[in-house]
């Protein structure tokens, strides 16, 4: 029987958790969620305000890393550059997804894998270590 009801629609937006490398994890939200749409309208009508209709590939790039940046890629945990961690915002995020095509490819991958979302993938992750860059960055406020 087909199930209607076996996706935790709700963290669609909030995103899941990955293993990407050894110890790092993102926390990845399910592609054409209404924010990242959001988000990406929002960046695409402010360039074209500033700069007229067209968009060379380069700046399409460079907006929809932004627009991955806010809506897809939430947080991540014991991400390093050099052997450094580094704390996640979505101005980091938007400047890494530019650069490195792994990591890009990597959360677009994630996005789009709609088992991700079957409510009993998730309830295998309830649990797990609330201790994220997000948070840490919340509770300095």
């Amino acid at each position: 029987m087909f199930e209607l009801n076996s996706y935790d629609a709700d963290s669609f937006e909030t995103g899941v958790w990955s293993a990407v490398q050894g110890d790092s994890e993102l926390k990845v939200a399910r592609a054409g969620n209404a924010e990242y749409l959001r988000e990406l309208e929002k960046l695409e009508k402010s360039f074209r305000k500033e700069h007229g209709e067209k968009l060379e590939p380069q700046q399409r790039h460079s907006l929809n890393c932004q627009a991955i940046a806010r809506g897809l890629l939430k947080d991540w945990r014991n991400v390093t550059e050099n052997g450094k961690v580094i704390e996640y915002t979505p101005e980091v995020g938007a400047k890494y997804l530019k650069r490195n095509p792994k990591l890009l490819s990597f959360v677009l991958d994630r996005a789009n894998d709609l088992e991700r979302w079957e409510k009993q993938d998730l309830e295998s992750q309830v649990g797990k270590p609330a201790n994220s860059s997000a948070s840490k960055a919340s509770s300095k406020e």
